[in-house]
């Protein structure tokens, strides 16, 4: 018996792959939206959607979803920056729209992120004001808020995650393999600091958020641990039989990337004390990956 329907945006995306593939799994009929990249995900009903365009919104309006789960986002940093009215009509606008549009008994769950914070402290609890420092960051912040103008909306604010490969989305974990199999080096800050998270973990806690009833409007999701890319890159390369000397240790401001905060890292407290879920650190979650299993 199917526990209900439930909307993803972003199926081609890293979280919204493995969401979709997840969900339906666990007897859920899921709907998933794509842009540009068609996934081929078994069992799951796949719908052209644009953000920029809610006219595309049409074929979603009027069904009786359970809950929506908003992963869709222009989420590379360094083009929001170039590029910034296509990220605000994205990230802020788009999600307007979306949450607008949908029936309101659906359970609204947008998908944030840790840069909304400046990274000066670390260790943030969903009470810390936010304070981006580029412009991807501002505008995931402003679609917080346009989400949580929908009666009920919960927003997940997530850290880097990893995992396995999906068809169009080259996630960190998935690059660093791409290089260490090309034999190239692969560049790694030794000054940036998350709670990096598997996407089993991810995909199993948004479960939870569905089927429980959330008490807050806003929870923070990652991993156990604070570790930098070069923690995190040293213990894959253990994990997956690479050579530790294939990694090579950077600054973040050595780079040219737009900024990052230094200390992203989140405090998950709320979390785990209302929904009883506790994600995996790092090495646990590498070795998941390894055997293929969430």
């Amino acid at each position: 018996m199917s526990k209900g329907d439930v909307l993803i945006t972003g199926a081609s995306g890293q979280v919204g792959w493995h969401l979709c593939r997840y969900l339906t799994r666990q007897d859920y009929r899921v709907t998933g939206t794509y842009h540009s990249h068609k996934p081929d995900l078994e069992g799951v009903e796949l719908l052209q959607c644009n953000l920029e365009d809610p006219r595309s919104f049409s074929e979603l309006c009027g069904r009786d979803y359970r809950a929506v789960i908003h992963a869709a986002a222009l989420t590379h940093a360094d083009r929001c920056e170039k590029m910034p009215d296509l990220a605000r009509r994205v990230n802020v606008e788009g999600t307007k729209a979306l949450a607008e549009t949908l029936r309101p008994e659906a359970r609204f769950v947008c998908i944030s992120t840790d840069l909304v914070f400046d990274g000066g402290n670390g260790g943030y609890r969903e009470t810390d004001p936010i304070n981006p420092v580029n412009f991807y960051g501002q505008s995931k912040a402003e679609g917080e808020q346009a989400a949580l103008n929908r009666p009920g909306a919960v927003v997940v604010r997530l850290c880097l995650s990893y995992g396995p490969a999906t068809p169009f989305s080259a996630g960190f974990s998935s690059v660093m393999k791409s290089l260490l199999d090309a034999g190239q080096p692969v560049r790694l800050f030794v000054d940036q600091y998350r709670t990096p998270i598997y996407v089993g973990d991810i995909v199993k806690a948004v479960e939870r958020v569905i089927e429980q009833e959330p008490r807050n409007r806003t929870y923070h999701l990652g991993g156990a641990e604070r570790l930098s890319r070069w923690d995190f890159g040293c213990l894959y390369v253990d994990v997956f039989g690479y050579e530790r000397a294939s990694l090579q240790p950077v600054t973040a401001d050595s780079v040219g990337l737009v900024p990052r905060g230094k200390d992203c890292s989140l405090d998950c407290t709320r979390f785990v004390t209302e929904f009883g879920f506790r994600p995996s650190g790092v090495l646990e979650g590498l070795q998941r990956m390894k055997q293929g299993v969430y």
